[in-house]
């Protein structure tokens, strides 16, 4: 029996060894228990976290106890009420599990707290009784230790904006930060036609300031642009003297490979007996050529039927079979493998594979090709 099979089957011993004992001390059906097991909450752990952060998950300890819901009418039978509520400050959280009669387990986001500062907690069990322990969580603002770039756009052409990029301020967790009173950033290019663009604001030269005064700011978003290609460093400093940090993005070039397809259409049709090519190509992020690694990039294909074969020779007598690889290298960066009909069939063959980035041992996803085999002299369908 696996693990949750021993789960259940102890949870019914216990709720029937329960119900043994609500039957002897004579509750009623649906009844909770005259003199029912008293709420108590003795302790938070950790009582401090930080306000900044997306979610968080405490623990409380005291005395909780589930209500029984008799049942015995229905066709499920008796059944724990394990429901439990709480509040942290005046936020309302409802993810809360029981563990145990000593545990309580809290998720909530911290950001549902109106502000920083130091909060009771109340926990309502399933019978409507509370407990409330004072000054139980503390919700501090952590000051900002570094700035983050959060997104990678690919490679823009040359007089084009870039996608979006993200910067935001951490704090020592890694959590979204800010300063109470706002803050500046200070950014540059190493090119002298480089743009950036905030906010519908395009800047007239390689750097721009951009100030946010909101309390609760804690990132932004702007575009870069450049005339000329290049690989171009950008740096990002700040008013409150956090590290500046720099950026590479690349203009005009070939960007990293992110797929690499086998033709420019997804299906295609040849007679038996026809070798037809297939491009294999490398795409970066803009579906253009991308920049292949220095050790390569290394394609595996196969064949799904026996109807059709891969090789690297034109004629007819092959050697073609059902599988093959082949390298992508900055000598080669485009090879042509050629696929075999070698049986008609109204349904297609599918060509698909793997390929590997050699030089990260990355896996880069293969577009599949589907191949439709036709009889000799038929143009194809």
């Amino acid at each position: 029996m696996d693990c949750a099979g021993v789960q259940d089957v102890r949870r019914r011993r216990a709720l029937w060894g329960c119900l043994a004992a609500v039957l002897t001390v004579g509750w009623g059906c649906g009844q909770a228990p005259a003199s029912p097991v008293e709420i108590r909450l003795d302790a938070v752990t950790p009582q401090e976290v930080s306000y900044s952060a997306d979610s968080i998950v405490i623990r409380a300890f005291g005395a909780f106890a589930p209500r029984l819901d008799l049942r015995l009418d229905g066709a499920e039978g008796p059944r724990l009420d394990e429901h439990f509520t709480a509040q942290v400050g005046d936020a309302d959280v409802d993810d809360v599990r029981f563990i145990s009669s000593n545990e309580l387990e809290i998720t909530f986001s911290p950001r549902t707290v109106k502000d920083t500062g130091t909060y009771p907690l109340v926990v309502t069990d399933p019978r409507g009784q509370t407990a409330m322990l004072e000054n139980a969580v503390s919700l501090v603002a952590h000051q900002p230790t570094h700035i983050a770039i959060k997104s990678n756009p690919p490679p823009a052409p040359t007089s084009q904006w870039t996608a979006p990029i993200r910067v935001e301020l951490e704090d020592d967790q890694g959590n979204p930060s800010h300063f109470e009173n706002g803050t500046c950033f200070f950014l540059s290019s190493d090119s002298p036609t480089g743009r950036f663009l905030w906010w519908g604001v395009t800047s007239t030269q390689n750097s721009m300031d951009i100030c946010l005064y909101q309390k609760d700011f804690e990132g932004f978003d702007f575009n870069y642009m450049d005339s000329q290609p290049g690989a171009w460093t950008l740096t990002i400093r700040n008013s409150d003297k956090l590290p500046e940090i720099q950026y590479k993005v690349s203009v005009g070039l070939p960007g990293e490979v992110v797929q690499v397809q086998l033709a420019s259409a997804p299906s295609l049709s040849v007679g038996v007996g026809t070798a037809l090519p297939l491009p294999v190509l490398a795409v970066d992020g803009t579906n253009a050529p991308a920049r292949i690694p220095l050790l390569g990039v290394q394609v595996d294909l196969f064949v799904s039927s026996p109807l059709g074969g891969m090789g690297i020779a034109t004629a007819p007598e092959g050697p073609f079979a059902p599988r093959l690889s082949v390298m992508l290298t900055n000598d080669d960066p485009r090879p042509t493998v050629y696929f075999m009909g070698l049986s008609a069939s109204l349904s297609p063959v599918t060509v698909s594979g793997a390929a590997t980035n050699l030089e990260t041992g990355a896996v880069v996803r293969l577009e599949p090709l589907s191949v439709v085999v036709t009889p000799v002299g038929d143009p194809g369908l």
